[in-house]
């Protein structure tokens, strides 16, 4: 009896050790389609280039596809560059999201008034329908009438695409073997001379701070490191 007991209880305790390294195994790999901040890749990330001035001339296809330069896109107003996909249902569904409650947050100031949003996305073989459908389900939801007009989303060639990242120091990894794309997660605040003014380096944005940060860009002033 004392054997049978003895056996049982190393039974259990490996059971309990079995049980313990699934719940802490990491998961294998990239689902395709999504995307995920990589905190300990120093290769995916944000730098800050403060000061910097976007070409003009970085081409992109938007939601109705009419292709649009980068100095068409940034000319009037301070802009919100949010670099994503479309497909994305992790990372950037989640900063989407938190966009929406920023903008709808500034309530004295709507988007085409004060400042555009403009959203590329870095994946190449996305289309402007996609565009489109993601640009409608955002302006459904800040549901502010008249605003539509300062809406920009956009598609693009992997060329144009990096060009831009690279200007503004989004340092992402598209994988060229099977597409699957690792990236940082932040929003950029551009002034109406394409000057990179501030950055917000997370996937929560304060709307008191974006606002602000907004109005320092109308004025070309450039904000402080995150």
């Amino acid at each position: 009896m004392t054997r049978v007991r003895h056996l049982l209880a190393l039974l259990a305790i490996f059971v309990a050790c079995g049980a313990s390294a699934q719940f802490y195994s990491a998961p294998k790999g990239t689902v395709p389609g999504s995307a995920r901040t990589m905190g300990t890749n120093p290769a995916i990330r944000i730098d800050q280039r403060l000061n910097m001035v976007v070409s003009p001339d970085i081409e992109f296809t938007d939601w109705t596809g009419q292709k649009v330069t980068t100095g068409e896109l940034i000319n009037e107003r301070p802009v919100l560059l949010l670099m994503i996909f479309y497909k994305c249902t992790s990372v950037c569904a989640v900063e989407m999201v938190n966009l929406k409650k920023t903008l709808r947050g500034m309530i004295k100031d709507d988007v085409s008034k004060l400042y555009d949003v403009v959203v590329v996305s870095i994946d190449p073989t996305e289309t402007p329908d996609q565009a489109a459908m993601m640009r409608k389900d955002f302006i459904d939801s800040y549901n502010r009438p008249g605003t539509e007009e300062g809406f920009k989303f956009l598609v693009g060639d992997a060329e144009n695409i990096d060009r831009l990242a690279d200007e503004v120091g989004f340092r992402f990894y598209r994988d060229p073997k099977n597409g699957r794309i690792t990236h940082p997660a932040g929003l950029m605040v551009l002034s109406p001379e394409r000057r990179v003014c501030r950055y917000f380096l997370d996937q929560e944005f304060s709307a008191k701070m974006v606002q602000l940060a907004l109005k320092d860009a109308r004025d070309e002033v450039v904000g402080d490191r995150e």
